[in-house]
């Protein structure tokens, strides 16, 4: 069989329970990534080693980096969900974790901060949050895209 999604994948495993005590999040966090077809990088190597722990053949990084990119996220709470936590995401753009819990709940990144975003995902090595990813996703909820935002891409250093 050929996993080609995230559903695919968690249903080699007996219940998203299991995943969830595997890796050391909540069952709600994993029901959260197969709703959002996305794994963040940050859990990758828990997953394949829970894999191998329980049996699961298959599951490898290269897998994983097969799977589904930030450029197939729907919305901007699946762009948020990229982050190990609301926390980290947060530490990263000066705001306190629960304005980024907020904006998950609302789906929303207010443009102003995309810059920042972008910036903070090429340094967490979060492949393909970029403008039009962004972008696509606002102009799919209907919603103007951010003055002063430029498409290009913005130079990042660690």
């Amino acid at each position: 069989m050929t996993i080609t999604n995230v559903r695919e994948l968690f249903a080699l495993w007996e219940n998203l329970s299991a995943i969830a005590a595997d890796i050391g999040v909540s069952y709600r966090t994993v029901a959260e990534w197969r709703r959002q077809g996305r794994v963040p990088p940050h859990y990758w190597g828990a997953l394949v080693l829970s894999a191998r722990q329980r049996g699961v053949k298959g599951v490898t990084m290269n897998l994983l980096k097969r799977l589904p990119t930030a450029e197939q996220v729907a919305d901007f709470a699946g762009i948020i969900s990229l982050w190990p936590t609301a926390a980290a995401m947060a530490s990263d753009l000066g705001v306190p974790p629960s304005t980024v819990r907020a904006w998950k709940s609302r789906n929303h990144i207010p443009a102003d901060l995309w810059r920042q975003v972008v910036h903070s995902a090429t340094n967490r090595g979060i492949k393909g949050v970029t403008y039009a990813t962004l972008s696509g996703i606002a102009s799919r909820n209907g919603k103007p895209r951010g003055h002063n935002v430029s498409n290009h891409p913005v130079e990042c250093h660690q």
